[in-house]
């Protein structure tokens, strides 16, 4: 019944994959185990969210130095 209270909290696919991961480590993980997972999965997101790819170069061309190629 808890597992289930975490659908509400999180999505099925997280969840899923909590799950499957707690497998991996246990035969039979506790309810414990799979909310610490997802709490480390969603912590990850937010990271992954706040990191920003640079798009912009700081290089310049070669037309910048004077190469005229």
């Amino acid at each position: 019944m808890g597992l289930l209270k975490l659908a509400d909290r999180y999505s099925k696919p997280l969840l899923e994959q909590a799950a499957q991961t707690a497998l991996e480590f246990s035969k039979r993980p506790s309810y414990k185990t799979v909310h610490k997972i997802l709490l480390a999965q969603v912590e990850d997101k937010h990271v992954k969210s706040d990191v920003q790819e640079d798009t912009h170069a700081f290089t310049r061309g070669a037309h910048y130095y004077g190469d005229e190629r």
